[in-house]
Order: C-alpha cells, then sequence, then structure tokens
C-alpha cells in the first residue's frame, strides 16, 4: 500500500520542501489520527485549490493556442496579400494605385509615348519597383536611340557622334605627395 499521507501533506503544507515531517514522527501520528472533520475540510480546500490550478493551466493553454494560431495566420499573409483573400473592393484599389503609378511614370519620359513604348512595359508590384523598372526602361530606350542615330549616320557616310567618356575628375595637386606630383609632371613633359 503506497502512503499517500506524505503527497498530501506536501500540497497542504508547502513550507516543508524536504517531504520530512517537521517535528518527529509522533506529531504526525497525532495530526493523521485527528478529527475526522478536520481532514474533510482540508480534503475540500486542497481540492478547491487543485480545480483552481486546473482552470488556470486550461485558461493560459487555451490562449496560448489562440496566440499561436494567431501568429501561424499573421506568417501566412505577406506583404503581397497573399495567404489570405483581398476584398474586391480594396483590390479595385491596388488595381487603381498601380495603374496611376504606371502613367505618371510613362508620362514623366516623353520619349516612351514618342517611340509607342507602351505604358504595361513599367511591371512591378511596389512603386519602388515600378520607378526601377521605368528607369530601366527608359536607359534601354536612350542606348536604343543611340544605336540608331549611329547607323543612320553610317549609313549616309558620316562619321557616327562621338560618346561622352568617364573622365577622371580634377587632381587636388596640393594634396599629392612629392612622389605622385613628379610622376605627373615627368608625364606631362613626355607629351
Amino acid at each position: 500500500m503506497v502512503d499517500d499521507t506524505k503527497d498530501s501533506d506536501d500540497f497542504e503544507n508547502p513550507d516543508n520542501e524536504s517531504g520530512a515531517p517537521e517535528q518527529g514522527g509522533k506529531d504526525s501520528e497525532e495530526e493523521s489520527s485527528g478529527a475526522a472533520g478536520g481532514d474533510d475540510k482540508d480534503e475540500k480546500a486542497g481540492e478547491e485549490t487543485l480545480r483552481k490550478l486546473q482552470s488556470e493551466r486550461d485558461k493560459a493553454v487555451a490562449e496560448r493556442n489562440k496566440a499561436t494560431k494567431a501568429l501561424k495566420e499573421m506568417k501566412g499573409v505577406t506583404a503581397k496579400g497573399e495567404g489570405t483573400e483581398v476584398p474586391a473592393e480594396v483590390q479595385e484599389w491596388i488595381v487603381a494605385a498601380k495603374g496611376r503609378t504606371r502613367d505618371a511614370l510613362f508620362s514623366a519620359n516623353p520619349k516612351f509615348e514618342a517611340y509607342g513604348i507602351s505604358p504595361d512595359l513599367i511591371g512591378g508590384e511596389s512603386p519602388d519597383e515600378m520607378t526601377a523598372s521605368a528607369k530601366s526602361l527608359s536607359e534601354f530606350v536612350d542606348t536604343l536611340e543611340g544605336k540608331v542615330r549611329d547607323n543612320v549616320l553610317e549609313e549616309h557616310g558620316f562619321d557616327p557622334e562621338p560618346r561622352a567618356s568617364t573622365r577622371a575628375g580634377n587632381k587636388a595637386y596640393n594634396e599629392m605627395d612629392k612622389k605622385e606630383f613628379d610622376a605627373i609632371v615627368a608625364q606631362a613633359l613626355r607629351g
């Protein structure tokens, strides 16, 4: 037979951490042989405390599960709205905003319209992506325009226009050391 009095004494008397009787064997025998009414009262208080603790634990577990579910839902939704359905009204506003941004970027570069480039070539999901796309398209048009101009000039017997080259910036002679300055002077004297 298992002695349950030791475990219940620990639960009812939290000050006794060692599990050993506080005063001695004789006192513990007197406590266990005490009046039946006192034991029932202690048992009911212990059961009530146990129920209260279990209820609090169940509430905490439920809150944790709810928070975990909410976190999973939040992780499932990205900035682009994937994972959940966007209401139709919101989707209309998103499409309209993208269209206005695309039109603004298109009208900012008059060469697009002059060469018949479609505004639909400006792609991207965010304003930054659309701006980068428009810049890339503008650089492409400028490069293509230069190549076409050069080809037309060559067809008619003219030399193509010289291209601008990257020029080194002005040198700060007063910040140079003597060896670097002398090398520049020697190169200039050689021609």
